[in-house]
């Protein structure tokens, strides 16, 4: 007879799953479930089933003889849906973009066959229901369930357009789903730097150490980056997504000046002077792909080598005899040294604590009360919230926030729960029930330690508690994400970051089917207090797991939460233990979303406990004494569990975030792609615990606890068995953020109930690193050569190497230094948080000396001048107000108090000042005389004697000779010759290869940074000729008026026949005989002309004749000649001449003593008349008089006409007539 079978309620499933299937008002008997020849199921019901789970092979086998049953109730439709998410781009080798589309696939009513998801060109496949996984080791091929929903992913490439994507079943071709078109995010900005840019990146310093470690990948965006070119061409870029940076500068336009501006407020300067991260400004040579800058939010700063604190758990009553000395909270190094583990709280201080945060303002650790069964809790009870502090390792209650009206549920006492010595089993029924939703959950801490954050989990709260004034605990309801009618949502994980809260959430599917089961994380704005009820993350917990315990290696993914311990023990096959350690091992598990931890990208890294963990012990009763639990094989000693939690990545580029797909994290490749243990049927972190060598125990062994130090590259997580071959422990395992393999691990707890401790069931609470405030201070920056003098540091001055810098605070010396190679100076305290003694104290004056390491002195400060490496100084201008000057690239320096020096002023720990700088300006290199001597010859051989000497040098220290024209040798070059007493030589040159001769510069250093270049000629000399000797030219006359006729010659012993002559002169003179005429030049004064004798090339001899040329004078005389007597009269008239030369002319008096008269003379007159009438005649001697003033004075005589008067009446006239 076929029976037919209704649901009609939970029980009725129960029934079917959990013992024999019966008619209709039979009798349940609980047995080994037998198949069902005939039934008429319906398809719904066979994977509604799929809620507890496939719970061993033999039902699997069953369920899937049940699904080749005809059934006898109406078909039912198949459905598939689809839920696409698309990453922001990302770059996995800087130049190609790329997108990840992650697609949740949901269905029901499943036929037979595959799924086929296509998107893009690409195709991936979801089979579902039974499968078979090959785990390798020892473990081999075991089946794996797959149930809805399921999510795939695909990378593609950037730019793309908008498409659909489709899933089908292949069976079925009718069912099957599309979806709208998927919008890609645009390409990525170029990361990559090609030879020949200039390009870095502004990087998350978060050591502070300036060296960018492997870690530290992450970049800060819209940062402006300026480079200046020595021509003023200006390039700018901003920093993108990534903190990268890319120029395109021509070769011909470096070096070029850097500067980092428009950092983040919390940035200032950048952190330490490093080997990666150097300063705001920067000086680059040449093309240059890591010109990058370290820069630091002091909430993210974490130094090498931190502690990391763990509460550990203890099975019993803490107050209970033999646990007062057990550790609660334990610390070691961050490299995770054996050595270094210590305890630092014992367990009556604090009982059982999961939620663990360090304030970093006073090195303290606080740590909140959990609900775990088997372990019990302080007398300040589910509220207590303990504080230890570091430095004295002193626990004490904090505050209990249930006296703040903090509603967290309830529990009874320690003892009413029955929990006693920790070596003793106890029953803790009413805790089995309670765990996850009574109590408290995660903690965490702001930024600026002044408040802490819990989860409610009984409430489903956010609370908020001031560390100073702990008075009040206000709550903010968290969203629900509206798990229906199949469970309630269970939040637990919080994590403060960057001015947010984050808080995750699972929907328990405690009365659904495991495809209900979902996590959530929400975003909660501390500014506003509210939260966003969108989540920023949700996805499916049905994705497949590996086994908990290779003893039984069917059992598989997450289970939904459950209260009742028939569950766990009815999926169970025969005793997984057998000995006294273990009795019976139980696998059940549920998820709890329990912590949350960003990476340096934004990343987030999720970290899932196993409830059933926290209901579980080691060898511990069961919750209910009344009920019978049977399992074959059974020990009868007790039951136990394997911890069985997940650890998550979910990627993000600040857009969205990606959950981890096959392994793949955005542009990261994890440790197990296609090995069907994660979403997309691979996962990123390797959470396998082996033994024996290879033997795979356990497929998974997170519990849930995260911890992230900045910069690492890896996250620690807490682990059951977290060193390989090291059974029954609790620990934390490091693992890479980038490959997702073990980079470490340590073993905390190791032991049974014997010793109060858990084995293999949750043995630990939350891990925290303890990161340091940041405490490094640092002054400084570039002494550099001001070329201009204009005060600002131009990208092609040099920089001034080996000057001695003190720091002074008052008139202490408190160190000294040097500038290096690049005129760079630093006074740091360091990155080490633990030094004992700091050079720098924040919010302090001091001040930065120039020229003096304290002792010894390179500036004088009585000229002025500072002298390094021979080179002579004068300090430029300090602040300019140009208009590109800036604090970034003046000048600082001033002589004050007798010192060349700048006063600075520290800021808080935790910051940098390189912005001290001083400029200085090289003293002028003056040269009096250079002079060339050739090479002598004996007979016809060449000596290589010639010389190149100079003298009257000033400020200069070194010269190099050079051939005009050539390289300028640096000041370190070989054959450079030291100036001495104003003087140099260069010795032993030889001969100029051509008549011609040769061109030389000579290279004069003042310093190595200063030069002056003066040129000079070397004669050719040429020893095949005899050359001239005793040469010797005359000029004559050699005193001369201007415009007379020089007679010039010259007369040398050694001439030929052959021998020439070159004559030069003023005016252009020349002539090339050996006597030769000149003309005097007009202008008075001392003239040379020289000659040049030359018997050939090289074979020559000068000689010179001067003569002086004097001024003009001006002189006159006079002629005077008497005229015919007039005999009416008795009066003749006086004729002549004034003769003059160089006159300037002017009116000339002519006087004979008693007649006067004045003539006209025009400027350069020779000969100019006059007369004077009117002189009585008498026949005597006369003299005549001329004088013009400049001129001078003449006289002459003249002998006067006899008297010819007529007496009166005696004259008369005769006219003779001549024929």
């Amino acid at each position: 007879m076929r029976t037919r079978f209704t649901l009609t309620d939970q029980s009725s499933l129960d029934q079917v799953l959990c013992g024999n299937i019966t008619r209709p008002g039979s009798t349940l008997r609980p047995s080994r479930p037998r198949l069902l020849t005939g039934a008429t199921l319906s398809r719904a019901f066979v994977f509604h089933q799929l809620r507890t789970t496939l719970r061993s092979w033999w039902v699997m086998s069953f369920l899937l003889g049940l699904l080749a049953f005809s059934f006898s109730t109406q078909a039912q439709t198949c459905d598939i849906t689809l839920k696409p998410t698309v990453s922001g781009c990302y770059s996995p080798d800087g130049v190609a973009s790329k997108a990840t589309v992650s697609i949740e696939v949901g269905w029901i009513n499943a036929p037979a066959g595959t799924i086929t998801v296509s998107y893009m060109g690409q195709t991936k496949t979801i089979t579902p229901g039974l499968i078979t996984v090959n785990y390798g080791f020892t473990v081999g091929n075991q089946p794996q369930t797959i149930v809805s929903p399921q999510v795939v992913a695909f990378e593609v490439d950037l730019p793309g357009t908008a498409q659909t994507a489709t899933a089908t079943f292949d069976t079925s071709p009718t069912c099957t789903a599309t979806s709208a078109p998927i919008v890609l995010p645009a390409a990525c900005p170029r990361r990559k730097c090609d030879n020949g840019e200039l390009a870095g990146t502004v990087f998350n310093d978060f050591n502070a150490d300036g060296i960018r470690q492997a870690g530290e990948s992450a970049g800060i965006p819209g940062v402006t980056v300026t480079a200046i070119a020595c021509d003023g061409t200006i390039y700018t870029a901003t920093t993108d997504a990534f903190g990268d940076y890319n120029l395109t500068i021509p070769a011909i336009n470096y070096p070029v000046r850097v500067e980092f501006t428009n950092l983040p407020a919390y940035a200032g300067q950048g952190t330490l002077n490093g080997t990666d991260g150097r300063t705001t400004v920067q000086f680059v040579q040449s093309a240059n792909c890591t010109i990058d800058l370290g820069v630091l939010d002091p909430v993210d700063y974490c130094q090498t080598n931190p502690k990391i604190v763990v509460p550990c758990y203890l099975n019993g009553d803490p107050y209970a005899p033999g646990s007062a000395t057990d550790a609660a909270i334990v610390s070691f190094d961050y490299t995770l040294d054996v050595a270094s583990k210590t305890g630092i709280a014992k367990i009556p201080e604090i009982g059982a604590v999961w939620g663990t945060a360090y304030a970093k303002k006073d090195n303290s650790v606080y740590t909140a009360a959990v609900l775990r069964r088997h372990t019990g809790l302080t007398d300040a009870g589910l509220g207590g919230i303990f504080k230890t502090k570091l430095t004295d390792n002193t626990t004490t209650l904090f505050v209990d926030v249930e006296t703040l009206g903090v509603n967290l549920g309830s529990i009874s006492s320690n003892a009413a729960r029955g929990l006693g010595a920790k070596d003793l089993p106890s029953q803790d029924e009413e805790a089995y029930s309670k765990v996850g939703k009574t109590g408290m959950g995660d903690l965490d801490i702001s930024g600026d330690g002044s408040t802490l954050y819990f989860v409610n989990l009984f409430e489903k709260k956010l609370h908020s508690l001031s560390t100073t004034n702990p008075t009040a605990a206000p709550g903010v309801a968290i969203p629900n994400p509206g798990c229906g009618t199949s469970g309630d949502y269970r939040p637990w994980a919080l994590k403060i970051y960057k001015g947010f809260v984050y808080v995750g959430v699972v929907c328990d599917a405690a009365t659904g089917s495991k495809s209900n089961l979902r996590a959530y994380i929400y975003k909660y704005d501390i500014s506003t207090n509210t939260f966003n009820t969108t989540p920023v993350l949700d996805f499916p917990l049905t994705y497949p797991k590996g086994f908990p315990s290779d003893g039984d290696p069917t059992l598989t993914g997450w289970f939904p939460w459950s209260d009742n311990f028939s569950d766990p023990i009815a999926v169970q096959k025969p005793a997984m233990r057998g000995d006294g350690n273990y009795g019976d091992v139980l696998v059940y598990p549920q998820p709890i979303l329990a912590d949350i931890e960003f990476d340096i990208d934004g990343s987030m890294v999720l970290g899932f406990g196993d409830r059933f963990s926290f209901q579980t012990g080691n060898r511990n009763y069961a919750p209910n004494s009344s009920a019978t639990y049977t399992i074959t094989g059974s020990t009868n000693m007790g039951y136990s569990s394997v911890v069985a939690g997940d650890i998550l990545r979910a990627y993000s580029n600040g857009t969205t975030y990606v959950l981890e797909n096959n392994a793949k994290a955005g542009p990261s490749v994890g440790a197990g792609q296609a090995n069907n243990q994660g979403p997309g049927f691979g996962e990123f972190y390797n959470d396998n615990f082996l033994i024996f060598g290879d033997r795979l125990a356990h497929a998974e062994n997170a519990n849930g606890g995260l911890a992230l130090r900045p910069g690492s590259a890896e996250t620690i997580y807490v682990a059951m068995d977290p060193e390989n071959g090291v059974p029954d422990s609790g620990g934390l395992r490091k693992v890479s953020n980038t490959s997702g393999q073990p980079t470490g691990a340590i073993t905390i707890t190791t032991g049974f109930i014997t010793s109060g401790l858990f084995a293999k069931a949750a043995s630990l609470g939350d891990l925290e690193i303890a990161c340091a405030t940041p405490t490094y201070l640092e002054i400084g920056n570039r002494v550099w050569l001001d070329t201009d003098k204009d005060g600002i540091q131009d990208p092609c001055e040099k920089a001034l190497a080996n000057v001695k810098v003190a720091l002074y605070q008052g008139n202490t010396l408190i160190a000294n230094t040097t500038t290096d190679a690049n005129g760079e100076y630093y006074f740091s305290n360091g990155s080490d948080v633990n030094a004992v003694s700091r050079l720098l104290l924040p919010n302090t004056t001091y001040t930065v000396r120039f020229g003096t390491d304290g002792t010894n002195s390179q500036f004088d400060n009585a000229t002025g001048v500072l002298t390094v490496d021979g080179g002579k100084y004068n300090v430029t201008t300090a602040f300019s107000t140009a208009p590109t000057a800036s604090t970034l690239n003046d000048s600082n320096a001033q002589l004050s108090g007798g010192f060349l020096s700048a006063n600075v002023t520290t800021s808080a720990y935790g910051s940098v000042n390189h912005t001290i700088d001083a400029g200085f300006v090289c003293l002028t290199t003056t040269v009096a005389t250079v002079t060339p001597t050739p090479v002598t010859c004996t007979g016809t051989t060449v000596n290589s004697d010639a010389s190149i000497s100079l003298s009257g040098i000033t400020n200069a220290d070194k010269a190099f000779l050079v051939a005009a024209g050539g390289t300028i040798p640096s000041y370190t070059a070989a054959g450079g010759q030291t100036v001495s007493g104003g003087a140099v030589t260069f010795s032993g040159l030889a001969n100029p290869a051509t008549a011609a001769g040769q061109s030389y510069s000579v290279v004069v250093y003042n310093g190595p940074c200063c030069y002056t270049v003066v040129t000079t000629q070397l004669p050719y000399k040429d020893c095949a000729c005899v050359t001239p000797t005793n040469a010797v030219a005359t000029a004559t006359p050699s005193n001369v008026l201007p415009g007379a006729s020089i007679n010039l010659n010259v007369t040398a012993s050694g001439t030929t026949g052959s021998t020439t002559y070159s004559w030069s002169g003023p005016n252009g003179f020349a002539a090339t005989t050996q006597g030769a005429t000149a003309t005097a030049p007009t202008t008075p004064g001392i003239y040379t002309y020289t000659v040049l004798v030359s018997n050939g090339p090289g074979c020559t001899a000068t000689a010179t004749a001067s003569v002086t040329v004097a001024a003009p004078v001006c002189s006159l005389s006079i002629v005077a000649m008497n005229g015919p007597c007039v005999q009416a009269t008795g009066l003749f008239t006086v004729t002549g001449f004034i003769n003059l030369v160089n006159t300037t002319g002017g009116n000339a008096t002519i006087s004979d003593g008693s007649i006067t008269t004045t003539v006209a003379i025009s400027p350069g007159a020779t000969s100019v008349p006059y007369s004077l009438p009117g002189i009585s005649s008498d026949g005597l001697t006369h003299t005549v008089t001329v004088s013009l003033p400049g001129c001078g004075t003449a006289t002459t005589t003249y002998l006067s006409t006899a008297n010819c008067l007529c007496p009166t009446g005696n004259c008369y006239l005769t006219i003779v007539k001549k024929n």
